[in-house]
């Protein structure tokens, strides 16, 4: 890979930055999502064992004839199995939770973005600048690191793809083009 690093600063704790998700692929889904509801809800069963056990301060109890370290408190798993959320899959088994596809953001994106394509020179979006960025890369970075009314600052201006991007997203912005010194415009 040739890959680019962006590095998120911050001054002071009063930042913004919201993880960002990509879709589940087909494949993920019929791996991992293989139960259906009467409803057609889907959903996976997730362990409800305390990771640790009694050195993290997981209480010890039995379910379904099941006795483990659990990360939830009695109390709690009894609302998980009276809400129909708990299942056991045969008598004996440690039991899970149901965990639904409908409440999933999808897969977190980590620090390899692979799943966005460098600007071709046939590329709509291609304008000649020779560092240009993909508007789909700019997108996710404003929307990561700001909220709308912000003001997105580009010093290095280029070809625009920032304040486009930023423009479009309701985020003030403020262009700067060193090469020229010129300020593009305020908005």
């Amino acid at each position: 890979y040739n890959t680019d690093s962006i590095y998120f600063y911050s001054k002071g704790t009063d930042s913004t930055f919201k993880q960002p998700f990509k879709p589940y692929t087909k494949e993920y889904l019929h791996e991992f999502y293989k139960f259906t509801e009467p409803d057609g809800r889907r959903y996976r069963l997730i362990s409800m064992i305390g990771p640790g056990g009694a050195a993290k301060g997981n209480p010890s109890y039995e379910v379904l004839g099941v006795t483990r370290f659990w990360r939830y408190s009695k109390k709690k798993m009894q609302e998980l199995i009276d809400s129909g959320m708990v299942v056991q899959t045969t008598s004996g088994t440690v039991p899970q939770r149901k965990q639904y596809l409908d409440d999933g953001k999808g897969v977190a994106i980590q620090n390899l973005w692979d799943d966005i394509s460098a600007l071709g020179a046939s590329s709509i979006e291609a304008i000649g600048y020779p560092t240009q960025k993909p508007f789909e890369l700019v997108q996710r970075i404003i929307e990561m690191a700001s909220n709308k009314g912000d003001t997105i600052l580009d010093p290095f201006v280029g070809g625009g793809t920032t304040v486009i991007v930023a423009d479009k997203l309701g985020r003030q912005w403020i262009g700067i083009d060193p090469v020229s010194y010129t300020h593009l415009r305020a908005h």
